[in-house]
């Protein structure tokens, strides 16, 4: 008799956990997946920004590549040492509303796009590129934000964009500062 109380209430706690652990969906009926935690408005400036430097060749790029880290001069021709000024990174869930958004055929995301510059990445024709972005300046009516782009041996270029609202939509409006170009 012992044995089937103590399992039953074994069976009883089990159950228990397991309604614990079953997520309730949220109150307001709305979806509890992580693109609906994304800042719209970040996803919408880096949304507009990424086609208008991928666009800037005038080319049919092979792959796309967007650096995850927000480094805060991604303009600048030199690259700085790693002093802490790359502290702000694409989520997975801004990443995979950035695809949903950009129309893009080949769109990756990496941490790290130092192993793809090779001999041919310098010396074959430029048949992808690498957008590396920093973060969201707020200024009144627009936003800055710097961002540069690589595709190969002389081919790039890098300032910081101006960006303002236009209806629920984003748009580069210009350029501020200092730009490089290869």
């Amino acid at each position: 008799m012992r044995r089937i109380a103590m399992f039953a209430s074994t069976a009883l706690l089990l159950v228990a956990c397991a309604d614990a652990a079953t997520p309730s969906p949220p109150a307001d009926g709305g979806s509890s997946s992580p693109a609906s935690d994304v800042d719209q408005r970040r996803i919408g400036v880096y949304g507009a920004l990424i086609p208008e430097l991928v666009g800037s060749e005038g080319m049919q790029w092979r792959r796309v590549y967007v650096v995850t880290s927000l480094c805060r001069d991604p303009a600048s021709a030199v690259a700085e040492s790693d002093d802490g000024d790359c502290n702000d990174l694409l989520s997975e869930a801004e990443q995979q509303a950035l695809r949903e958004q950009i129309d893009v055929e080949d769109l990756r995301f990496i941490d790290d796009p130092t192993p793809l510059y090779d001999d041919d990445w310098f010396q074959g024709p430029p048949n992808e590129v690498v957008v590396t972005l920093g973060p969201i300046v707020e200024r009144s009516g627009d936003v800055r934000v710097g961002a540069s782009y690589g595709c190969g041996g002389l081919c790039g270029a890098g300032t910081t964009y101006v960006l303002e609202e236009r209806g629920e939509r984003w748009s580069v409006v210009g350029t501020h500062g200092s730009s490089w170009i290869a």
